[in-house]
């Protein structure tokens, strides 16, 4: 089939569309319709369109067909004709139920129904069995929908159930042993059964925003996990089978209820991002200092008091946040963190910085606001990488002129200190060398 062929095609679907539609005007808008490779790709989002007709059908080859944002009410039935299809994009639609004729688009390997209308689980997509990828998001689905047999996509390998007002996690989400991906973030989960264990495949659980107040010794058996992100759920302990899962590279506990963690969490030796922010912590395990590869650990708004020894024995940190807690000075072994280039210590108790904050050598930024600092190091004209310093809600009076020789300041703020007379001409010589300043 030649491409002018497939044109006129498309000039005859869109002319069936509704509104005073500019056909040519829409095929050079790329941003609305936006074919290549030969009519491989089509997109037809944000036209408003409430129906498709059969031409839709007559584009064999398509593999990528972008319906988003429409006033669609059911899937044209056109659109089940395109046998080559890889990708079905209908979310923002207002579909409630799907044709039996769907199970013909047996290369579908990505289905986006996002922000729809359904309520139950469309099990006439249960024979697609090349789906690789289920997107439900925002619909709010009964528990009770959910088939047994949806082990029937036994190629499934990323399921997104957000927001969907789920109390549990259907149980026969579980029989879907190559699912790499599960995301059930933002529903009203409280317990995560037993039988998770059955998906030895994922890689990445996401249960973020849910009602969690433990986790089951099962999750340890999850072998291949790598990223686990349980932020903001009511969880006070972690079960020391989590500390098994030793492929681990990213681990998210923000806004919990913990007040402490175990020594076992030095055994995740790949990880690479920590997040333990928004909790009840007074002190860290010293085995932190195992985790040679952390590059991003982050404790603010805790009940820490000092930075230990183990957390500066981190050779690769490049970020450290302690905002938002209970320290009352920075120790001189701060400067063991010979990588570290984001240091975040605002909302303390700090009345200096120490030298020893000068030696670190590829320092980018500095957030110390809302302390009681009046002074920064003299030598601070060291930290030739620094590009940003917020000093705001402190004591500084007097600014030392090193700040002009930092060359690659790019932004400070000192807004609410009792600045004196002698620091105005700093803050002049900043401006004019293009440093934002606020003040």
């Amino acid at each position: 089939m030649t491409e002018s062929f497939e044109l006129e095609n498309l000039k005859n679907l869109l002319q069936k569309l509704p509104g005073d539609i500019q056909i040519d005007e829409i095929l050079n808008r790329r941003r609305t319709v936006y074919v290549i490779d030969f009519f491989k790709k089509l997109d037809l989002r944000e036209l408003h369109i409430k129906e498709l007709g059969y031409e839709i059908g007559l584009f064999k080859q398509l593999n990528r067909l972008d319906l988003r944002t429409n006033d669609l009410k059911s899937l044209p039935l056109g659109t089940t004709k395109l046998i080559n299809l890889k990708r079905l994009d209908l979310r923002w639609n207002p579909i409630k139920s799907l044709p039996k004729e769907i199970a013909k688009l047996q290369r579908l390997r990505r289905l986006d129904l996002r922000e729809c209308l359904f309520t139950s689980f469309p099990k006439e997509i249960l024979p697609i069995s090349n789906l690789r990828q289920l997107l439900l998001n925002n619909n709010y689905l009964s528990i009770e929908s959910f088939p047994e047999d949806i082990d029937r996509l036994d190629r499934l390998e990323l399921l997104s159930l957000r927001n969907m007002g789920l109390s549990t996690i259907p149980l026969s989400v579980t029989k879907l042993v190559n699912l790499i991906e599960l995301d059930l973030g933002n529903n009203h989960i409280s317990k995560i059964p037993d039988e998770i264990e059955n998906l030895q495949g994922l890689v990445t659980f996401n249960l973020q925003k849910n009602q969690l107040i433990e986790l089951p010794d099962a999750l340890g058996n999850l072998i291949n996990l790598n990223r686990i992100d349980f932020r903001s759920n009511q969880l006070t302990s972690l079960p020391e089978s989590l500390w098994q899962l030793k492929n681990m590279s990213r681990l998210d506990f923000i806004a919990n209820h913990l007040t402490s963690i175990s020594e076992g969490v030095g055994e995740l030796k790949l990880l690479t991002e920590l997040s333990f922010s928004d909790n009840k912590l007074k002190d860290l395990p010293d085995s932190l200092k195992n985790l040679k590869l952390l590059r991003i650990l982050t404790l603010e708004e805790n009940e820490i008091t000092e930075i230990s020894p183990s957390i500066t024995s981190i050779d690769n940190l490049k970020e450290l946040n302690y905002n938002n807690n209970q320290l009352t000075d920075v120790p001189d072994h701060i400067k063991n963190l010979r990588n570290l280039e984001f240091l975040f210590l605002s909302k303390n108790q700090l009345k200096d910085i120490p030298p020893a904050v000068c030696d670190l050598p590829i320092l980018r930024e500095i957030w110390v606001s809302n302390n009681q600092i009046s002074d920064l190091p003299s030598d601070i004209d060291k930290l030739t990488k620094l590009e940003g310093l917020a000093l705001d809600n402190n004591n500084f009076r007097d600014l030392p002129k090193s700040l002009l020789d930092l060359p690659n300041l790019k932004m400070i703020n000192v807004k609410n200190n009792p600045l004196s007379d002698q620091s105005m001409p700093i803050i002049s010589d900043l401006k004019a060398k293009g440093v934002r300043v606020y003040e």
